[in-house]
């Protein structure tokens, strides 16, 4: 298993597609991408996804979940990101953002996706052309997808 190595406070893009490398966790087959980082306090890993999809085949996007792991590869515990949707402004579609702390002994940690097995829907805002409001709505989670992943200088989570 490679692992990339996440420099604090520069950006790395993760897209994982049905030609990435897979895993069967404890919640199934999964498309994975591993990361190496030094152990330390107060870190945070921060996350930017993108929608996929369109208005013919259904917009999904790709929701992580986490395995973190010590020096020696043992595993320490695992967590589902929270998502919150952000809405698109003139420049930009909009996407989801999510952060994790990573515990102080993470020395290597996976991102997968397993909340699609479950047929898990995330909450989004569309825009209404009828009305020309955001109404509420959801999403499903998808095993492939793209995501930028920065890890947060202390700096950054203090406060």
């Amino acid at each position: 298993m490679a692992f990339f190595p996440l420099i604090t406070g520069t950006e790395q893009q993760l897209t994982l597609t049905e030609k990435s490398p897979y895993y069967y966790f404890s919640s199934g087959r999964s498309y994975y991408g591993a990361f190496s980082t030094a152990p330390g306090p107060h870190r945070e890993v921060r996350f930017r996804v993108s929608l996929q999809g369109n208005g013919l085949s259904g917009v999904t996007t790709f929701c992580p979940s986490l395995v973190y792991l010590d020096r020696s590869f043992e595993s320490i515990s695992s967590v589902d990101v929270p998502l919150h949707y952000v809405l698109p402004e003139k420049l930009h579609n909009g996407y989801y953002t999510g952060k994790a702390t990573l515990p102080s002994e993470t020395a290597y940690f996976l991102v997968y996706s397993t909340q699609f097995l479950a047929d898990a829907r995330v909450p989004i805002s569309l825009y209404d052309l009828y009305t020309r409001t955001y109404e509420p709505s959801t999403i499903a989670c998808d095993a492939t997808g793209n995501l930028r992943i920065t890890l947060a200088t202390p700096s950054d989570t203090a406060g």
